[in-house]
């Protein structure tokens, strides 16, 4: 409830303690924080959990004093210092020695990638489940996410994967982002290091995925025709979503050109023309609003964001980095994962 509290005081009680104690120590401090919500400023709620992760009470009266020695608050301010030069943005990150060179991760859901890193090996890919009545995979994406075209080129596997019915939802990001109060652009309004990082991710995803990948040379980009063009497809909305996010985030085309649209839609052996004369549509107009509204009402703050139902549970998650999660949340326990 106290959140956010001050934790100067427990880090430099960390910098004082014995290193051989360090993954004891903290555990129990990030248990006093996030499990019991002590008073981290608090002397005592430090000693507590120094004694509780096996410090000795001369160890731990140690530490506690020494928040007063000039070494250990210089130590704490070197440290800082160092995560800022590497390029350190946000906690947790780490860093892993690779044959290719060191790689920075940012997050707690990138322990997964970490394994694989350090030599680990991925799980294979899960086999499909019988279709689970009444269970739906809402995508709700905008063609100008270059994270919703890594999504869009697993979420047919993960919507098979759990047993759901695939549900593509286009909708106008732009307007999401103003309704919710975000920046129309998120992305120019962070810091370098972490625009920096971002596009480090972007590649790793694309190679997990086999997404092939390249960031477009006109982004942002305005996709209202293109989205409109999704919800004319009908039935073949995946597929000529996938199509379009390929033309924009792999091969760099011009989504606000007709004619890359009317290239697009050729080589799917769909009528170009008339589909580009109906994208002004009145209706069509209306649907992808409506589409946007919907988003906004299910709670969508940005894309790629997918939401399931199953029954009376519904639940959203946000960003293809979560597919796994998903998948994990919803695949019986003990199901096959071999093909």
């Amino acid at each position: 409830d106290a959140h956010p509290m001050r934790t100067v005081a427990a880090l430099r009680a960390l910098l004082a303690s014995p290193r051989d104690r360090w993954p004891q120590a903290i555990a129990a401090l990030y248990r006093a924080y996030w499990v019991h919500g002590r008073n981290m400023a608090a002397a005592d709620t430090i000693a507590a959990a120094l004694t509780e992760a096996g410090l000795t009470s001369e160890q731990v009266a140690a530490a506690i004093a020494a928040n007063d020695d000039p070494r250990i608050k210089a130590e704490l301010r070197e440290r800082t210092d160092e995560a800022i030069e590497r390029g350190v943005f946000g906690a947790p990150t780490m860093f892993v020695d690779t044959p290719k060179g060191e790689v920075m991760l940012w997050g707690q859901d990138r322990l997964g990638i970490l394994e694989e890193l350090l030599g680990g090996e991925r799980l294979p890919d899960p086999v499909a489940l019988e279709p689970v009545a009444g269970r739906t995979l809402d995508l709700w994406y905008d063609f100008a996410s270059p994270f919703a075209h890594l999504a869009a080129h697993r979420i047919d596997a993960t919507a098979r994967a759990i047993g759901a019915e695939l549900r593509w939802r286009p909708m106008l990001l732009g307007a999401l982002f103003r309704d919710v109060g975000t920046e129309n652009v998120p992305l120019f309004t962070m810091p370098e290091c972490k625009r920096r990082y971002l596009g480090q991710e972007l590649d790793r995803w694309s190679l997990r995925w086999a997404a092939p990948f390249r960031f477009a040379s006109r982004f942002p980009m305005r996709t209202i025709q293109a989205l409109r063009l999704a919800l004319l497809a009908n039935e073949r909305i995946g597929e000529l979503s996938l199509a379009l996010f390929r033309e924009l985030w792999s091969n760099d085309g011009d989504l606000n050109d007709p004619d890359t649209l009317a290239k697009v839609l050729d080589g799917l052996g769909l009528d170009a023309q008339q589909m580009l004369a109906d994208s002004s549509n009145p209706a069509v107009k209306e649907q992808l609003r409506q589409n946007t509204t919907e988003a906004l009402q299910a709670g969508v703050f940005g894309a790629p964001t997918f939401v399931v139902r199953d029954g009376e549970r519904r639940e959203l998650y946000w960003g293809q980095d979560r597919l796994d999660l998903l998948v994990d949340v919803y695949r019986p326990r003990g199901a096959s994962t071999e093909a």
